[in-house]
């Protein structure tokens, strides 16, 4: 049974989702030996989640890329995401980047897991997407989403990872 909404709306449910809705997203390329790692952090201080609906990533076909959630944020900061609505406050939504230490090309490790929150990519594409129904991930404050590649070589990696997200706050109710 769906929920029923309690309370008195002020504006319409769509309005207010877009309002909420940001974007950003950042490229970056890595030091030689390591690979590259983007991430969207969630820095609200009045208690909003982010409800991450859509994740665009570019990685030049470079293998997968693994998906880690984490509390707090490493590297540095790129700045903030934008609302979809111009002229609309700031929301809450930090975008870093940063090396990490990868997996060696030499020999490729065989019979080999590896176990984080998502993994995937497609090593013949340059880009591609990852949308559901539903959020993918929802960053409560003061956690952060990070994707980032699996192998490294002699050449830097690349990344470039933009999200899509609605800031809500979460008042408790199912």
């Amino acid at each position: 049974m769906p929920r029923q909404p309690r309370g008195a709306y002020v504006r319409n449910t769509p309005d207010r989702f877009l309002a909420k809705a940001a974007i950003g997203g950042v490229y970056y390329f890595s030091s030689v030996g390591s690979v590259s790692a983007v991430g969207l952090y969630n820095n609200a201080t009045d208690g909003s989640s982010l409800h991450i609906y859509g994740l665009w990533v570019f990685a030049d076909g470079e293998g997968p890329i693994i998906w880690s959630r984490q509390s707090g944020a490493t590297g540095t900061h790129a700045g903030p995401c934008f609302p979809v609505i111009t002229r609309v406050a700031a929301l809450p939504g930090a975008l870093y980047y940063e090396d990490r230490a990868g997996i060696s090309f030499s020999p490729i490790p065989v019979a080999t897991a590896y176990y984080n929150y998502m993994v995937g990519g497609d090593e013949g594409a340059n880009a591609f997407n990852l949308q559901d129904g539903g959020p993918l991930c929802v960053l409560q404050p003061g956690d952060a989403l990070y994707g980032q590649g699996l192998y490294t070589s002699t050449s830097p990696s690349e990344i470039g990872i933009t999200f899509h997200y609605c800031a809500l706050r979460d008042i408790g109710e199912i």
